[in-house]
């Protein structure tokens, strides 16, 4: 088995070349897209995207050299999600949320020359402020200011969440998605995820607690899609996306909506929590003040309630790994699978404890 996200640093690059010039839209479909929207005597700038199947193009206006904004491309799949990613962009920016704003938008047909096929292409302003997560890795920022980014973080998702029931058109979008039809998804991919990364030498221990967990799991899941109302998730929710006012610490911009798409809330905080585990105290609890106030039970029942939705998200991130063939970072998301399995199984044994039994 190759195991490329250990030991061969340059094969990882290589693959993403490859993958680059099989999802590359030609210059002169770029230039008809932006035509199309009357923008005029502009400049397109070198592909940006770090995504094998999409493309982000800085665009500048060719006198001033001024950014006027981002082309993103998304290919493969990502048409069935850009309905939910242009509703929560609309949503936020209609309620004063700090989304980047957007300016156009439109389905993929045969921009790229070839046969039309699912995907999306949108195009965004430039981001306002500092980037939190340049913030959090630079020396001489100070910690109150991060401190407070982090937190706005939390009240801008935990008022993005609520916007199911304040925006028409995002309880519309949220409407066509069923409890039914998103837990015969998730036992698919919980099927697939488990006999694909459990061949794995470095996961067999792990996959000894998920195993053990399995039906707890399992029945965790499905109360919390029936306890839960679903929400558009923005799903990639990270310091990385966060723009900040240096001076206040408040939420300029919010960026990279294209992974939105309908789900229950849990995986908005774990996105967050898998990225950036040193400012996520922070992050969850400025979350749950807003979303809770002092409902502190179902505020620490929604916070245990997180490791049966962390089991999903982390095997679901290692499947993605595993699929673009790099296997450390796919066993390193099995391992936070299996530690939330081990979490569960010791509140299970706890009350057992508790009455005396060893």
């Amino acid at each position: 088995m190759t195991v490329l996200g250990r030991d061969h640093e340059d094969d990882i690059a290589l693959f993403f070349r490859s993958q680059h010039r099989i999802w590359t839209t030609q210059k002169g479909a770029r230039k008809k897209i932006l035509a199309s929207w009357g923008i005029k005597n502009f400049s397109i700038g070198k592909r940006i995207a770090t995504g094998e199947a999409s493309e982000v193009y800085p665009v500048n206006d060719k006198s001033t050299k001024k950014l006027l904004g981002y082309l993103r491309i998304a290919h493969r799949g990502a048409g069935s999600r850009n309905g939910c990613e242009v509703t929560l962009m609309k949503a936020c920016d209609e309620a004063g949320l700090p989304s980047v704003r957007l300016l156009h938008s439109a389905d993929l047909s045969r921009a790229n020359g070839k046969s039309p096929i699912e995907g999306a292409i949108t195009f965004v302003a430039p981001a306002r402020g500092m980037n939190l997560q340049e913030a959090i890795l630079m020396p001489g920022i100070a910690q109150g200011l991060i401190r407070n980014a982090v937190h706005n973080s939390g009240i801008f998702l935990a008022e993005m969440h609520l916007l199911r029931d304040r925006d028409p058109a995002v309880e519309k979008m949220v409407s066509k998605f069923s409890y039914a039809e998103a837990s015969t998804q998730l036992g698919k991919f919980f099927n697939k995820a488990r006999k694909t990364l459990r061949r794995l030498d470095e996961t067999k221990e792990q996959f000894a607690a998920i195993d053990d967990a399995f039906l707890q799991v399992w029945e965790g899941l499905a109360r919390l899609y029936q306890e839960y109302p679903l929400v558009l998730i923005h799903s990639d929710l990270e310091p990385k996306h966060v723009f900040f006012n240096i001076n206040r610490g408040e939420l300029l911009n919010v960026i990279d909506f294209g992974s939105a798409h309908v789900n229950i809330p849990h995986f908005d905080l774990l996105n967050w929590k898998t990225f950036s585990p040193e400012t996520f105290d922070e992050f969850a609890q400025s979350y749950l003040d807003a979303r809770f106030g002092s409902d502190y039970e179902r505020a620490s029942h929604f916070m245990e309630e997180l490791d049966f939705a962390e089991t999903v998200w982390q095997l679901d991130w290692a499947l993605y790994r595993m699929e673009h063939l790099l296997v450390a970072e796919a066993c390193g998301h099995v391992q936070l699978a299996g530690e939330a399995c081990r979490r569960i199984i010791a509140r299970d044994l706890q009350p057992h404890r508790d009455l005396g039994h060893p």
